[in-house]
């Protein structure tokens, strides 16, 4: 969508989707998780926790290998 048409534009930045696992884009910054909404009210949930982010990295590599461009 709109979402990726903009990152997709930034210089030094790899983006890939995969509509069937994650309808919701997810950022992942050292500890910090931010998983995002953009329906009619656009909203944000974030988690600052060692373990939970480290889960999420985990999944990421995982799913990254069969995501397309």
């Amino acid at each position: 969508g709109e979402y990726y048409n903009t990152l997709k534009k930034i210089k030094l930045m790899n983006i890939k989707i995969i509509e069937e696992l994650t309808p919701s884009p997810i950022d992942i910054m050292g500890d910090k998780v931010l998983i995002f909404t953009y329906g009619e009210e656009p909203s944000c949930l974030y988690i600052e926790n060692k373990e939970i982010a480290e889960s999420f990295k985990s999944f990421f590599e995982t799913i990254w290998k069969i995501a397309k461009k």
